[in-house]
């Protein structure tokens, strides 16, 4: 298999952004906090956004969704077509993210991990970003 590559999305990858972002949402939901997360999330101003893609021969498999809030770089979207895992496209997508947060002057990079998603939470702290937030709630019975 080639190399992964990354580039800025083009128009010509809307559909397919569209599609990955789908499936992302679909396996998120399914997830403890998923809900909650896609809930809470909604579009960040166009100006401040930046979609990546990564793609193989060609092929897009994997995105991501930057954002620039003020001092920081939000990773708010990462996700690689399942088939594509372990390929090397989501670490491919941070490190470009990392470059274009040191370009902008950002002095941190910030994503979410859902809880229980070790795979996630370890992917993260393999390019040296660590939990700093942890959640809690709890549902009131309204009555």
């Amino acid at each position: 298999m080639t190399a992964p590559t990354v580039r800025a999305a083009r128009p010509a990858d809307d559909a397919r952004v569209d599609e990955l972002r789908r499936r992302a949402a679909d396996e998120v939901a399914g997830r403890r906090g998923g809900p909650e997360l896609l809930a809470t999330t909604g579009p960040a101003p166009a100006d401040a956004t930046t979609v990546l893609v990564a793609e193989v021969d060609g092929v897009v498999l994997a995105y991501a969704s930057l954002e620039h809030r003020g001092d920081r770089l939000v990773l708010s979207e990462l996700f690689t077509e399942p088939r594509a895992r372990e390929v090397g496209l989501g670490h491919a997508l941070v490190e470009a993210a990392v470059r274009a947060a040191r370009r902008l002057g950002c002095s941190a990079i910030e994503s979410v991990a859902l809880p229980g998603d070790r795979d996630t939470k370890n992917f993260f702290e393999s390019h040296g970003m660590r939990a700093r937030l942890l959640v809690v709630a709890r549902d009131l019975d309204p009555t």
